[in-house]
């Protein structure tokens, strides 16, 4: 997924640049991190190692939020692929 809102790099890093937050991906590394837009990174998977510094309830509060959107759109568009399949 977000291959297809982001940005696809050399080093194969999807980067998805949103409003508030930013995300790196690397699939083939396992790779993620997410900061805020003034750089400041709040949570960094690198090599199976979790890091998270200064997550805070607004912080989880947004990504709730955008995780329900999501949720909404793939249910919506499971719905439309199931219409087109009959």
């Amino acid at each position: 997924m977000a291959s297809n809102i982001g940005q696809l790099g050399n080093d194969g890093t999807v980067r998805v640049t949103g409003k508030i937050y930013d995300l790196a991906l690397n699939f083939e590394s396992k790779n993620l991190a997410i900061a805020h837009k003034n750089g400041e990174q709040f949570l960094v998977v690198k090599s199976g190692q979790v890091q998270v510094n200064k997550l805070t309830p607004e912080v989880l509060r947004d990504f709730e939020t955008a995780n329900s959107k999501l949720d909404e759109v793939i249910e919506r568009n499971q719905k439309q692929a199931a219409g087109f399949q009959r």
